[in-house]
């Protein structure tokens, strides 16, 4: 057997290994999948609904949950994209070679920290001196990661 044929055999062999493995591994995450809608489908009803009727009569408040979630959502979302969008403009305009490094290595550095860390900033920034849970540590929490 000469060297090229043995090269396609071992090729080959390594993809249908490759192959069999995806397929095992998706397989699992399918079965996973299949378990999490067959259990958690039936809680679903429609007075979870934010705009169901039982939610406005009181009952149950996931509508005022969806409308904080999407507050916070909006306000650390426009804080991250300023900061970034204003940060790139910098770097690609007036950023000499000190700063731009700086800025360069403190963003490459925070794309390293896990945000559980990130959270416990915030945490301590915004909770702490208040006291008391808000929007606005969410919206700090989020913009930092």
């Amino acid at each position: 057997m000469n060297r090229l044929t043995y090269r396609k055999i071992v090729n080959n062999v390594m993809l249908t290994l490759t192959g069999l493995c995806t397929l095992f591994t998706v397989s699992i995450l399918f079965l996973i999948l299949g378990y999490l809608v067959y259990n958690g489908g039936k809680s679903l009803d429609w007075a979870f609904s934010p705009s169901s009727p039982a939610a406005r009569r009181g009952r149950r408040r996931h509508g005022q949950r969806h409308r904080g979630q999407r507050g916070n959502g909006g306000a650390g979302g426009a804080d991250r994209f300023a900061i970034g969008f204003m940060g790139g403009i910098y770097l690609a305009e007036f950023s000499g070679k000190i700063m731009g490094f700086a800025i360069r290595y403190t963003a490459d550095l925070l794309n390293g920290v896990p945000s559980i860390v990130i959270g416990i900033f915030a945490w301590a920034l915004v909770v702490v001196p208040l006291h008391s849970f808000s929007g606005l540590a969410g919206a700090v929490a989020l913009a930092s990661c």
